[in-house]
Formats: C-alpha cells, structure tokens, sequence
C-alpha cells in the first residue's frame, strides 16, 4: 500500500529527474526499482526487516561506525551505525564514508546521512528538535 500511496503523490513530476527522500514506512527496494524506471531516485531511511531486504544485513551485528552494503545495479542498501544500527537505500549514492567536521572534532558519516542532513526539510528539523 505505500508503494501506491507514493506514486499516486509522484505521478505528476515522475520521468522528470527529481530525488524522492522517504522515510522507512515507504522505503523499500521495490519502490526504488519502480521509481527507476520512471527517472526518479530516491533515499533514506528503511525498515532492515522488510522481505525484499538481504537476510545479511537485518542479522549483521555492527560496531559503532561501521557500515555493510549491498548493490544491486543502482540500488543500494546499508546497514551503518552511530550511537544505533539505521538501515538505509539509495539510488544516487555510493556506499561510501565521508568526513565532515561539524564543530572541533571531525566526524565520519556516510555520504547518504550527509546528503539528507543537507536536504532535510522543515517538517524534519521540528520533529528531530521534538524528539529531543
């Protein structure tokens, strides 16, 4: 159902070359096929124990900083964690970790975290403030 939720919402601006950030009630590896085939890429977030998800990576136990990814074509899936494990799809971004030095100390994130904390909207930053 949430497949058919996000693209009724897309179907205006489908094979036009946008980006589409979700989170993980609607990420899937499905949806980032479909959305492919309609020019549009999408990322964040996503639920590890959904079936289309490899086994690996719902089971991988993590140390702090450390990420697995699988590929398939321009679909990839991680597993990274900071202070928790977060499972993550992309179609625009490799699994790679960056640098990034937000005060004194540098920290190292995956390129995907910094691309969504680049985009993130309005809507997230009072939620992730709410949280607090």
């Amino acid at each position: 159902m949430g497949i058919q939720i996000v693209m009724a919402l897309m179907k205006p601006i489908l094979n036009l070359g946008y980006c589409l950030t979700t989170d993980d009630f609607y990420t899937s590896p499905i949806l980032a096929d479909i959305l492919l085939r309609h020019k549009t890429d999408l990322f964040w977030t996503l639920k590890s124990n959904r079936k289309e998800v490899p086994n690996d990576l719902q089971k991988k136990k993590l140390k702090k900083r450390e990420m697995v990814a699988y590929e398939r074509g321009k679909v990839c899936v991680m597993k990274w964690k900071d202070t928790k494990g977060v499972a993550l799809l992309s179609t625009i971004h490799k699994p790679e970790i960056i640098e990034i030095q937000p005060t004194r100390d540098s920290k190292k994130i995956p390129k995907v975290v910094h691309g969504y904390n680049n985009s993130m909207g309005g809507v997230d930053r009072i939620d992730q403030h709410l949280t607090n």
